[in-house]
Formats: structure tokens, C-alpha cells, sequence
């Protein structure tokens, strides 16, 4: 083999090992780092990397539009893939579904609690997705575009 054939070689090896390397690690994003900090520090969750979404209900805003959206995230309470946060003193949510639920389900969260500073990561009631162990996508519901947004979550897979 040439000289400059084995040169080649050996940058193109070194180049695919070190891609290779570089492709698994994982670097986690600051959005990402935040929830999982939020969640360590607010209720004692470390995130598992099995979750690929997280409901998050909270008694601010419109009580129909919470309880419209505590109602539709009732069907998720058994997927052990869903995180669910309650943040609600049973004004406009229904607690005992969720208290039955929590009983079985370590990914039912209950504080009966409001949140009530703007500036808190889940003052809005939302949901995060979760790709790849990272962010991709959260939806803060609101009353002005819940049909739409709830329409996205049902059709989201």
C-alpha cells in the first residue's frame, strides 16, 4: 500500500472513531436541564428515561378549560410512559380519579397545592413531550386556544 494511501486510511479511521464518539454522547440541552431540575426540586422526581410526556395540571386560568383538560389527560393515568402533576386543591379538578390512580401508578403526582407565581416553570397547566430524552415540544393550554391544542395532544402519538 502507498504512503499516501495508508495516511488516508488512518485520518479516515480516526475521523469515523472519532464521529462515532461524538455522535453517543449525550449533551442535554438547557430547556431539558431545567424540567429536570424543576421536577428534582419541586416534587422530588428524577425524571426516568421511559417518560415521553408530562401533563401538568394547574387550578390558574379558566376552571372549564382545567377541568376540560384534567378530564382528557384521565385516559393517560395507566400509560407508564405519562407523567402526570397535579397542582389543584379539587376546585376545578377531579382528585379522586387521580388520588385512586396515584395509589397504583408512582407517575401520578398529587400536591394540593396551587401554583400560584407567574414565573414558575408549571404555572400554566401543560404538557411536555419528551424525544430522545429531551424536550421537544410543550404546550401551555389556554383558554383561547384549548379546542386546537387539545386536538394536537389526542392526535400526537
Amino acid at each position: 500500500m502507498e504512503k499516501g494511501h495508508l495516511t488516508f486510511w488512518i485520518y479516515s479511521c480516526f475521523l469515523v472513531v472519532t464521529l462515532s464518539s461524538l455522535q453517543c454522547t449525550h449533551k442535554e440541552d438547557a430547556q431539558t436541564t431545567e424540567i429536570k431540575n424543576y421536577l428534582n426540586k419541586q416534587y422530588n422526581i428524577k425524571l426516568d428515561q421511559n417518560i415521553n410526556k408530562i401533563y401538568v395540571v394547574n387550578d390558574i386560568g379558566c376552571g372549564n378549560c382545567i377541568l376540560s383538560f384534567s378530564e382528557s389527560i384521565k385516559n393517560h393515568v395507566n400509560d407508564n410512559r405519562a407523567l402526570i402533576i397535579i397542582n389543584s386543591r379539587g376546585i376545578n379538578v377531579d382528585l379522586d380519579a387521580f388520588e385512586n390512580k396515584r395509589l397504583t401508578n408512582p407517575n401520578v403526582i398529587i400536591k394540593h397545592s396551587i401554583i400560584n407565581d407567574p414565573k414558575d416553570l408549571f404555572y400554566n397547566s401543560s404538557v411536555v413531550y419528551i424525544e430522545q430524552e429531551k424536550v421537544d415540544t410543550i404546550i401551555n393550554i389556554n383558554g383561547e386556544d384549548i379546542v386546537n391544542q387539545l386536538q394536537y395532544i389526542f392526535n400526537r402519538k
